[in-house]
């Protein structure tokens, strides 16, 4: 004889509600809010992004007859020195950065270029109280920014 099970499968009850029903009227509203509405954001992005790039600070950059003295032969001596290894290195450009007519402090940048790549190479340079300079450091990463931070 078979026994009954006590245990009851209830299943889940399913409200099902009206069907929705919109008038074209309010379809046709409910559209042009959304592109009144997305064209107003499009019109807040576009000023929003005229404002950027503004706000830019005028940096005077003066050429001014100053005498390096020997600072460029000796930046250019080493630099040849650095090199060597390097074949067919030409300098493109030669730069020479200070902060005021003092010479006392100065970097030197060459803009180079060789079969083994093109490349930027600076010098920071100090006088000594010889009249002649020193190199205080050489790399890719000296450019005239080590002025502004030294003094």
């Amino acid at each position: 004889m078979r026994r009954r099970s006590t245990h009851r499968t209830v299943r889940p009850q399913v409200y099902r509600s009206a069907p929705l029903r919109f008038d074209k009227s309010e379809f046709v509203e409910v559209f042009q809010m959304r592109r009144i509405v997305s064209l107003i954001m499009c019109m807040l992005l576009i000023v929003s992004l005229n404002g950027c790039g503004t706000n830019t600070t005028d940096t005077k950059t003066e050429e001014m007859p100053v005498d390096y003295g020997d600072a460029v032969t000796v930046a250019r001596d080493e630099f040849n020195r650095t090199f060597s290894e390097f074949t067919n290195l030409q300098i493109t450009e030669t730069s020479t950065m200070a902060r005021t007519t003092s010479t006392e402090r100065v970097v030197i940048q060459f803009s180079y270029s060789s079969d083994n790549g093109d490349g930027v190479y600076g010098f920071e340079m100090e006088k000594t109280a010889t009249g002649s300079y020193d190199i205080i450091q050489q790399g890719e990463d000296v450019t005239i920014d080590n002025l502004v931070k030294k003094q």
